[in-house]
């Protein structure tokens, strides 16, 4: 049957897009970059990259193991994207000089969220890998609202 790899790659496309659209909207407030964001950002492109395969795998097992080692690798790009922000709006370093504190915690908690989900489908995961699947959603409902 075919439609599994169909669905795999709708799913891996829409979350590299949502990766895309988070980094996107961080970068309407970093003004300037140096060499150590270039290379945070290369590594959050290379973990990127590297989302079809857990998607892959993932759609063709859809077990315990499959859902950890998904979730896994979505913790790892979200601490990733988290680190390109967190590097760039450190004491607004390369954000525009007016940004404020409470605002730079906001979008460092908004680009937690994602990493923090996936670690608690993990958990999830040993009691029931479908409901740590389901629990992805919550990703969803928290960004609305942060």
């Amino acid at each position: 049957m075919i439609w599994p790899k169909y669905l795999s790659y709708v799913i891996s496309f829409l979350v590299i897009g949502s990766f895309w659209t988070g980094h996107h909207r961080k970068f309407r407030f970093i003004l300037g970059y140096d060499v150590n964001l270039l290379l945070l950002n290369i590594l959050l492109l290379m973990a990127d990259a590297f989302i079809p395969f857990p998607t892959s795998v993932i759609s063709e097992y859809g077990n315990l193991t499959a859902t950890i080692f998904y979730a896994v690798v979505m913790i790892v790009t979200g601490l990733l994207n988290a680190a390109v922000w967190v590097y760039a709006s450190y004491n607004n370093r390369l954000v525009d000089p007016n940004f404020t504190a409470q605002r730079r915690r906001r979008e460092t908690l908004r680009a937690l969220i994602v990493p923090a989900v996936f670690l608690l489908s993990i958990g999830l995961a040993f009691i029931n890998d479908d409901l740590a699947k389901y629990s992805w959603l919550l990703i969803a409902v928290v960004l609305k609202f942060a």
